[in-house]
């Protein structure tokens, strides 16, 4: 932890790449505290449910495809045999 603050506040490695570990400490405490945090939480969420939702739709759909025609499952399998 020391070593990441001194490489952060020293200039070892460049601030906008890799911020002292003090500075990103009080960053995290000033959103929690303007409440700001919860909107970003929710964005993330948001975006990682929908991306989930939609790689589900079109993993199920191939899948489905692929039990139904023996032409899509050979297109798509990603198993090779010996």
């Amino acid at each position: 932890m020391l070593l990441w603050e001194a490489a952060g506040r020293y200039g070892w490695i460049h601030e906008l790449f890799f911020p002292p570990a003090g500075k990103i400490l009080v960053s995290f405490v000033q959103i929690m505290l303007s409440g700001e945090i919860f909107g970003h939480i929710g964005v993330s969420l948001w975006r990682a449910g929908l991306g989930y939702i939609l790689a589900a739709l079109i993993a199920i759909s191939l899948g489905v495809l692929m039990g139904y025609w023996k032409s899509a499952y050979e297109a798509f399998e990603l198993v090779t045999r010996c």
